[in-house]
Formats: structure tokens, sequence, C-alpha cells
């Protein structure tokens, strides 16, 4: 079944923009990857206040910092 998963509805792919930099260094792929899970994580355990929350799905990874933030489409 498509979009379905033991983690809930809609849990299909996500997209990550990675700079070739982070890309081709496995310290700096596996910590930005890292981000991403947590920023997944966080996400799917929103506080109680938040009653209706959408799951980002698209992220973008700084080449320096190496943080995260959700994609916007523009």
């Amino acid at each position: 079944m498509r979009g379905k998963s033991k983690h809930g509805t809609n849990s299909g792919r996500i997209c990550i923009t990675l700079p070739i930099s982070v890309a081709c260094d496995l310290a700096k792929f596996q910590r930005a990857l890292a981000n991403v899970a947590h920023c997944i994580r966080s996400a799917e355990h929103p506080p109680a206040r938040l009653t209706t929350f959408l799951r980002p799905r698209e992220f973008i990874v700084d080449s320096a910092s190496l943080q995260v933030r959700e994609a916007r489409e523009r």
C-alpha cells in the first residue's frame, strides 16, 4: 500500500537538498542526515497545543553549518 506504513498514513518519501560539499564528505553527510532525522522526529511529536500540524517533507541542508530547514515553495 503506497503512502501507508507501520508509522502511519503518508509516511512516504522525503526530499533533501544537499550541497555537493556535504554529499561528498561522509562525516558531513552523516551529520546532515542525523539533523534531518531530528527534524522529522520533532515533527511527528508536536506539542499538544498544535492540533493541525503538517509534517515537512522537503528539507535543505546548509553547507557551512549543516543546519536543516524546511524547503518552501516559491
